[in-house]
């Protein structure tokens, strides 16, 4: 099973989150806040099987990583970027 690391629990990172589910991904949301912005959306991401981990900072892992996207959110997007479908590696 692929794997996908979605930093940020925002409604552009659930959105990621849940998609990445959908299309049969293992997926670890993280986020540096402690707290959650709602309970509903915690127990509607952790019921979809996505593992969350709040007051959390992504720093990678050993070894290598492979990017198969990395959408930025609305709010932050830089002028170069271009959404792209996601696809399976």
């Amino acid at each position: 099973m692929p794997q996908a690391h979605v930093i940020g629990l925002g409604k552009s990172g659930a959105a990621a989150a849940r998609l990445l589910r959908q299309r049969g991904w293992a997926v670890v949301l993280s986020d540096r806040n402690p707290t959650p912005p709602t309970a509903d959306l915690v127990g509607s991401l952790t019921a979809a099987g996505v593992d969350l981990q709040l007051g959390h900072s992504f720093t990678g892992r050993r070894g290598r990583i492979w990017w198969c996207s990395a959408p930025a959110s609305p709010g932050t997007c830089p002028p170069w970027w271009r959404p792209e479908p996601l696809a399976k590696p």
